[in-house]
């Protein structure tokens, strides 16, 4: 056992009663319950000063379990949520350290059989098992392997199961007859390969299967109209889980995953309660398994568990608040008279209405919608991490104080840490050390290129595709926003470069002298090209490039 968690393993009982009471106080305010159980005085009070943010006697989130059944509403499954996040936090505090990580992922499984489904859990655990076998290749025995043989072939008998005893017959035949040739066809071919020369390809086609898939899906999809091909909902979350596993392999390779690691300790990696929180959101967080293992109780598990319960209060602050800052900051723009267009999405119309925005009306509409994401985002985020800290894991927020960023560079690092962590692994480094090794500037800018435009754009391409269909449609889509990831990774790029070619300099940003106003300056202008370049992200099916270009260009007073 580690040493080092031994002695951070240490109870405090009034940290749990501290963590119970505050899930109930975030379930109050999250769900319906205020509307059933209104506190006097409490429940006047939020509604009275709480208007913008509330929706139906509650606080509005974005916290539910996604892609739960149509059976249960979205306050249900926030409920769900914080009940398996009280669960899961008990049982990681008090149990001994070797079950404290297994009983997250049987919490987890047992949220998504409630929620999702026993088939999707089933589909899930089945590619995961798959997975395992294949980076690992587990002892004679194969346990892994076998039942992840066998809920794939129940998961794709199950639907042909009808009523009575006849309506289990072809499916009881098709199970029987399926896994022999399952079993036999793994081990007499698969683990032979897998053991050659074909171990090369085959971890790499594992660890992409959900980009091979989505693509295949839209060639496939391309002309057959209403008989769309779907992923399965439990195939769909794994898929989902992609950076993730990208992260592992990568682990894997550079030998921070130890050969003989248990099925326990990889499930525990991908599957935690924290990760269910608006499930598709920020799957890379957080990392792969090196970082994880390494994060769990590196510290005083009681200051771990507070540094989480801040950032959940943090999480509800936002939703409280943003909503109130985001209609005081609108009810001043429009007493200026800058809101002729009203939304973002008639600021992205304009231009096929024949109408040319003013500079004031572009930039308050930007603003507004970037704000109005960034709430949202940073809400979700501050309680995914939150979760992850309550269960032991001392792991870094996913937003870094992004207003304090004083060039490109700093604000990618600051408004998504794990998910910059996940494009310079994935993408940076393996540019880095192939291409330009004698010219370190180019170098330097190709590899960071590459990752802030190329990995940048595949994942999003990769999310929107899994997200609302593999279809031909979606595919043009998202290939119609390749400028500005094309604008975004070049100007990251320029930037780390002229970084590196002048050096740091002597001053640290924020220090309080008279250069304090250039800090303010250089946070102006990194932010608002950040929110300037926006409309080339978001282009109607109605619009070209050119129109999102002309509203960039309106917003420097330049009318084309």
């Amino acid at each position: 056992m580690n040493p080092v968690r031994r002695v951070h393993d240490r109870h405090q009982h009034s940290v749990p009663l501290l963590v119970l009471v505050s899930l109930l106080v975030v379930a109050y305010v999250w769900t319906d319950w205020m509307d059933r159980y209104p506190i006097p005085g409490v429940t006047t009070l939020a509604d009275s000063t709480l208007d913008p943010a509330f929706d139906h006697g509650h606080l509005s989130n974005y916290v539910w379990i996604h892609h739960g059944t149509n059976d249960l509403s979205n306050q249900d499954e926030t409920l769900i949520l914080l009940l398996l996040a009280g669960i899961g936090f008990l049982a990681s505090y008090y149990l001994p350290i070797p079950l404290k990580r297994r009983s997250l992922v049987l919490v987890t499984f047992a949220g998504i059989a409630w929620v999702m489904g026993g088939e999707v859990l089933a589909l899930l655990l089945a590619a995961h098992l798959l997975c395992f076998a294949t980076f690992h290749r587990p002892a004679p025995g194969r346990p892994a392997t076998l039942l992840g043989l066998t809920l794939l072939a129940v998961c794709v008998w199950y639907p042909w199961v009808g009523d009575g005893w006849v309506g289990w017959t072809l499916p009881a035949l098709g199970l029987a007859v399926s896994l022999p040739l399952l079993y036999v066809g793994h081990t007499y071919l698969y683990e032979p390969l897998l053991a050659g020369r074909g171990g090369a390809w085959l971890q790499p086609l594992v660890t992409h299967s959900s980009l091979i898939s989505v693509l295949l899906l839209t060639i496939w999809n391309h002309d057959a109209g209403d008989s769309n091909l779907k992923l399965p909902m439990g195939l769909l979350l794994f898929f989902y889980q992609w950076e993730r596993l990208f992260m592992y392999r990568i682990d894997l390779e550079d030998r921070k995953v130890p050969p003989d690691l248990s099925l326990w300790e990889y499930l525990a990696t991908f599957f935690s309660p924290a990760a269910l929180a608006h499930f598709p959101w920020m799957t890379r967080i957080p990392l792969g398994y090196a970082y994880l293992n390494d994060s769990f109780l590196a510290r005083d598990k009681n200051l771990i568990v507070l540094s989480g319960l801040k950032l959940i209060g943090l999480a509800v602050a936002f939703f409280a608040l943003g909503p109130m800052g985001l209609e005081l900051l609108s009810s001043g723009f429009q007493m200026l008279g800058t809101d002729p267009v009203g939304t973002y999405d008639g600021l992205l119309a304009a231009p096929a209405m024949g109408y040319t925005p003013g500079v004031g009306t572009v930039w308050s509409v930007l603003l507004l919608e970037f704000l109005r994401f960034y709430y949202v985002w940073a809400a979700v985020a501050h309680l995914k991490v939150g979760l992850w800290r309550l269960f032991g894991y001392d792991i870094e927020p996913y937003f870094q104080k992004p207003f304090l960023s004083t060039n490109l560079v700093e604000l990618w690092r600051r408004y998504s840490y794990y998910y910059r962590a996940f494009l310079v692994q994935a993408f940076y480094f393996p540019v880095f050390l192939r291409f330009f090794k004698r010219r370190p500037l180019p170098r330097i800018f190709f590899a960071t290129l590459v990752a802030a435009c190329f990995g940048n754009f595949l994942y999003h391409m990769l999310f929107e595709l899994l997200t609302w269909g593999s279809k031909p449609d979606v595919l043009v889509s998202q290939l119609r926003t390749l400028p500005y990831y094309l604008v975004l990774g070049a100007a990251i790029a320029a930037t780390q470069v002229w970084l590196m070619r002048h050096g740091r300099r002597p001053r640290r940003a924020w220090t309080l002298d008279r250069r304090i106003v250039l800090d303010v300056l250089a946070v102006a202008g990194t932010v608002g090209f950040f929110i300037w370049i926006r409309p080339l992200h978001h282009v109607p099916a109605e619009n070209t490039f050119l129109d999102g270009l002309r509203i960039c260009l309106s917003a420097v007073g330049i009318q084309i």
